[in-house]
This record gives structure tokens, C-alpha cells and sequence, in this order.
């Protein structure tokens, strides 16, 4: 390893607030070689018709996939018009119930959820626990 100069020294400061020359604020492009290419292409005069572009012919063909009645097609076409539906989550709140959290053989489940012939079984499980080994608790 060579010399370490005062200027050496002085490059290595870290970035200060706000705008500076040094910092790469775009980024990285977001585009690829292949998205690049396949741009130039769709903007193409297309070659059974060259009053339309490559991206119009696909385009037309794919409409005319969704009036013939192709659903994939047809969703293809919403999705790029309209952008995707929202995709919707059942959410359950496990973390602020107020019903105890109980180990079984299937995994964790909330007491609530457990039928009365699955709280009994828990319960003689826990008794035979509790017999066998009177230093434990039933968790």
C-alpha cells in the first residue's frame, strides 16, 4: 500500500448535507440493455403493416384476443389501462387479543378459537403433565 497524503485524507470526508457534486442522486437507471432494446423495437414500423408501430400491431391483436372473448387477454388489457386491482389481506390482530395464546399439537392457537371438545382435550393433556411432572406448568 502506497503513501497516505494530506489530499488522500481530506477525500475521504463523508458527504455533507444537501446537494453535492459527488453523490449519484438519479440512481442507478431503472432501465436494462433488453428494456432499451425492446423500446427501439416497439417504436419500429411494423412489417405487415408499416402505418402502425410493432407496440400498435400487438396492441391491436390483443384487443382483438378480448372482444373474441379471451379472458387473459381481457385482463391484460384492464390491468394495463386501469392498473392492477388491489390485492386485498385478511388481517388478524393476534398481537393485541385479548384471548391467551395456547400451545397445542398443531402449533399456537388462540384460546377463543378452540372448540369445546379441543379446550377439554387441551385441559386432561395438561392434567397428565402436571401429574407426571409436578415442577412444570401447563403453558
Amino acid at each position: 500500500m502506497g503513501r497516505v497524503s494530506a489530499r488522500s485524507l481530506q477525500n475521504l470526508r463523508p458527504f455533507s448535507p444537501g446537494w453535492d457534486a459527488r453523490r449519484n442522486v438519479g440512481g442507478r437507471p431503472k432501465r436494462t440493455r433488453l428494456t432499451d432494446a425492446l423500446i427501439e423495437l416497439l417504436e419500429q414500423p411494423y412489417e405487415d403493416d408499416p402505418a402502425l408501430t410493432w407496440a400498435q400491431a400487438i396492441a391491436l391483436a390483443l384487443t382483438r384476443k378480448a372482444a373474441d372473448g379471451n379472458v387473459e387477454a381481457a385482463r391484460e388489457i384492464a390491468d394495463r389501462v386501469e392498473g392492477k386491482p388491489a390485492q386485498q389481506l385478511a388481517v388478524r390482530d393476534t398481537f393485541h387479543s385479548t384471548s391467551p395464546l395456547i400451545s397445542t399439537k398443531a402449533g399456537f392457537r388462540q384460546m377463543d378459537d378452540l372448540s369445546d371438545e379441543e379446550l377439554f382435550a387441551y385441559l386432561s393433556e395438561c392434567r397428565e403433565v402436571l401429574r407426571q411432572h409436578p415442577e412444570r406448568t401447563c403453558q
